[in-house]
């Protein structure tokens, strides 16, 4: 699903947080934003999601921009913090299903296949609060995936999470997105990851997009002197 965003503002008590004339995320890659803290990368995944709302500005969806109430059935969003019900791993990813209507033979195929892609098939009747927290991350992610989404939005998924974990995450993103088209909307502040994953990649700070390009040139050739001083570790913020 391509993404086009245009004029989009966002304050918070007064205070500008985001200010985007035009951006795009075309379909069927993986984007990813790197930023610092506080430079509106969660805003504006939040909005793209419909957690919040812009002061001005649009977001359309798909090559008919339509709007976020007549797409937000295809869209899904993984936070940094999952949160999960206190019942079993498989009624956890089940839920979305459930809520869909699904019937009782699709629903336990398709939680099945999905809690095997994320290495949780052993974890199925297991209680939610007996996980750590990189198995609950990966309890969201199925449950984000198990509705085969075409726009897949993640705010710092992997944050603080054990290796094993992260690497996981990060090849069922890829095989999803290759196996569906999907687009993924990807945050993190590893940089390395961000290497690893992205086909585009955006700089945000200040609540605008200071470059955005090929993972290989903005990572070997950016345009931006922030961009250069930001991947070297210099900035100061």
């Amino acid at each position: 699903m391509k993404v086009q965003i245009s004029g989009l503002c966002k304050k918070y008590d007064g205070k500008p947080v985001l200010n985007i004339d035009n951006l795009t995320f075309e379909q069927g890659r993986i984007h990813v934003i790197i930023g610092p803290n506080g430079s509106g990368k969660s805003t504006l995944v939040n909005i793209i999601s419909g957690l919040e709302k812009a002061d001005h500005g649009t977001v359309a969806y798909g090559s008919n921009q339509k709007r976020f109430e007549e797409v937000r059935g295809s869209i899904t969003l993984v936070m940094q913090h999952p949160y999960l019900f206190n019942t079993t791993v498989f009624s956890n990813i089940a839920y979305g299903l459930r809520c869909r209507g699904a019937d009782k033979k699709q629903t336990e195929l398709l939680v099945k296949e999905a809690a095997e892609k994320v290495n949780l098939s052993a974890f199925l009747t297991r209680k939610a609060a007996t996980l750590s927290g990189g198995e609950m991350q990966r309890v969201a992610l199925a449950r984000a995936l198990v509705l085969k989404p075409e726009l897949l939005l993640l705010d710092e998924a992997t944050a603080n999470l054990d290796p094993e974990s992260i690497g996981i995450i990060e090849r069922v993103i890829r095989d999803f997105q290759t196996a569906t088209g999907a687009t993924v909307v990807f945050i993190t502040h590893n940089i390395f990851q961000a290497r690893r994953i992205a086909e585009r990649v955006y700089l945000m700070m200040g609540g605008r997009i200071i470059e955005e390009g090929s993972k290989e040139k903005t990572f070997g050739n950016p345009e931006s002197r922030i961009t250069r001083e930001f991947l070297r570790g210099e900035l100061i913020f």
